[in-house]
């Protein structure tokens, strides 16, 4: 019988020469990891799900950016559906 994984790893970002005991908060990308598979071979994926959703709870679809590039001619009928279904598809259940 093989053993298998199924978790998830949150990375936390540690820059400073305090290490783990630092309290100052820090800036950038985590991305959230996928461990699954057996022990002989284990499957490591971003977890994009996750990733999309904490984007769009920050906020990312109103921000300066994602606003000019929605308000392209070509793109401003797919705006409001775009948001609409991404914030479907990615429904916490």
């Amino acid at each position: 019988m093989k053993e298998t994984l199924d978790f998830q790893v949150d990375p936390k970002a540690v820059a400073s020469i305090k290490g783990q005991g630092d309290e100052k908060a820090r800036a950038g990308v985590l991305v959230p990891i996928i461990v699954s598979g057996t022990f002989d071979a284990p499957t490591l994926r971003p977890d994009i799900k996750r990733i999309l959703t904490q984007q769009i709870d920050k906020g990312i679809l109103e921000s300066e950016p994602a606003k000019k590039i929605l308000e392209k001619d070509e793109l401003k009928k797919f705006g409001e559906p775009a948001k609409g279904l991404l914030k479907e598809l990615l429904k916490k259940p």
